[in-house]
């Protein structure tokens, strides 16, 4: 049993400087933006992805097309898979910065518990040990690849190795990135 934890292609957006407050409206555009759509070269990428019988999907657009563009359909698409969101302030704030540099700055801060128009990370790792879950059942049935974002999928590694998966390729949360995971009974 293999499950695949996929990152989703690179999404093409804005990145003309905000307020903080403004973080909120730019991330409803960034979650229906388009994606670029180079898929990777890699042929051990290509192998894993072929050697799957089942894909998982986030409900969000950017995972949605990702799968597509790699030619694949979603047997299973739950918002379980769907990635955290960025907390951001009510407040306009004194400057601007780009929206990468907003989202560095407010993914440090959540770290830290700061959650305002967002879920807590308690709530997060909560959601994990679900989507957790519903892939190991649905590796049951064979190997599975989802196609999620990073810090869902990253917090889903964590709960694999707490489960005694073992650790094939480990989990790049670059666009594209993946790692492989393998279950030894």
């Amino acid at each position: 049993m293999k499950i695949v934890i996929v990152r989703h292609a690179k999404v093409l957006f804005n990145k003309q400087k905000i307020y903080p407050n403004e973080m909120g409206k730019w991330l409803n555009q960034y979650n229906i933006d388009e994606i670029s759509e180079e898929i990777p070269g890699d042929k051990s990428f290509r192998i894993v992805m072929d050697k799957s019988e089942i894909f998982l999907c986030s409900s969000m657009p950017r995972s949605l097309a990702s799968l597509e563009l790699y030619g694949k359909t979603p047997n299973h698409i739950d918002k379980v898979f769907d990635e955290v969101s960025l907390p951001y302030p009510n407040k306009r704030g004194f400057f601007k910065l780009s929206p990468p540099l907003w989202r560095i700055i407010f993914r440090i801060a959540w770290l830290f518990g700061y959650s305002q128009n967002s879920e807590s990370i308690k709530d997060a790792k909560l959601r994990a040990k679900k989507a957790t879950t519903l892939l190991i059942e649905s590796s049951k049935n064979g190997n599975v690849t989802l196609l999620g974002h990073g810090i869902m999928n990253r917090l889903i590694v964590k709960e694999l190795e707490r489960e005694k998966w073992k650790t094939l390729k480990k989990f790049n949360s670059n666009n594209w990135g993946y790692g492989v995971f393998e279950y030894d009974k």
